[in-house]
């Protein structure tokens, strides 16, 4: 934590959502690969029908007795499927380089620039940190790390209960560095509709303007995790404005997700670089006061934004959206 001189205006949090605990391997995503949404479907379509076949049994007639003995039969094979998902799992833990090493790797980066920054104040190395601008001078600045994410956002969730009366004194900026691999899928995810999550449209305009500032060589996209949910899941709910950053394909499931082959070859030394130059410019242009909180998304908008995910096309901003 770094505070400023005198009483800070905002509050600036870089959560690198870290995985000192990496995540057990999904055997389903291994097997399967680009199927286990299919098999997720139909194991999502037999949960939805047992309580059918269940209420069946109290009606009587000929013909419903030839649909509920039917249903049973694709019931009995179809449990072994639900079984497999729900207990199908062993003890072999994921390197998690990208899912989430690479954000401990952009958040020890940020801290250092934010560090150097204070050392060169007052010298002649500080013009080399003008571009952070008033960030020192109004922003406290939270640099976490938080475990349990992949058992239900726990340490973001403690966090948040122990320092619910700091978030609600100060406007808070949060920024998650999620998955780490391709600079050409660097996006912002503005909504997590698995946990019913909805960010602070304000705050990913905000990233999705870092991007720019940071002169990448392409435009950040502003997309929804279909599946899953992140630490911005905890933050968003307590009060916070949260930007998620991903570079990932969320269109589709990628092939290390939760697998063996989350390894260190699959995280472009480009996308650290790119992460770290958005961290900096979002959380500079926070503390220059250029954020302000959107008014929150409602159905239609998760629905609109999920569509442009799926198909590719989340190339707008989410005030556009």
């Amino acid at each position: 934590m770094r505070l400023p001189e005198g009483h800070p205006n905002t509050r600036c949090v870089s959560d690198a959502r870290a995985h000192t605990s990496s995540a057990f391997e999904f055997n389903l995503f291994w097997y399967f690969g680009p199927a286990s949404p299919a098999v997720m479907a139909v194991v999502l379509t037999l949960m939805l029908l047992m309580p059918l076949a269940t209420a069946l049994h109290f009606v009587s007639g000929e013909r419903v007795k030839r649909i509920r003995s039917r249903l049973y039969n694709v019931l009995v094979i179809g449990s072994v499927v639900v079984f497999a998902c729900a207990f199908w799992h062993t003890g072999r833990v994921v390197p998690g380089a990208g899912d989430d090493l690479s954000g401990i790797a952009v958040m020890h980066a940020f801290a250092g620039e934010v560090a150097a920054a204070v050392s060169a104040e007052g010298s002649a190395q500080a013009a080399q940190y003008a571009y952070l601008g008033q960030l020192l001078d109004t922003t406290e600045i939270v640099v976490l790390a938080t475990s349990g994410e992949e058992a239900g956002l726990r340490g973001a969730k403690r966090y948040c209960a122990k320092h619910a009366a700091e978030l609600a004194a100060l406007p808070t900026g949060v920024l998650v560095l999620e998955s780490t691999h391709d600079v050409e899928h660097l996006s912002v995810i503005a909504s997590e509709p698995w946990p019913g999550a909805y960010h602070d449209a304000g705050m990913v305009d905000l990233a999705v303007a870092a991007g720019v500032a940071a002169e990448l060589p392409s435009p950040m996209r502003v997309v929804s995790l279909p599946l899953g949910g992140t630490d911005g899941v905890a933050f968003t709910r307590a009060g916070a404005a949260v930007a998620v950053l991903n570079a990932v394909d969320v269109s589709k499931l990628p092939p290390q997700y939760h697998t063996r082959l989350d390894t260190l070859d699959t995280v472009a030394p480009e996308a650290l670089e790119a992460q770290l130059k958005v961290v900096l410019h979002a959380a500079a242009a926070f503390g220059r006061g250029e954020w302000r909180r959107a008014s929150k998304k409602g159905l239609l908008q998760w629905v609109v934004t999920m569509l442009r995910s799926v198909t590719g096309s989340s190339d707008a901003t989410a005030a556009e959206l």
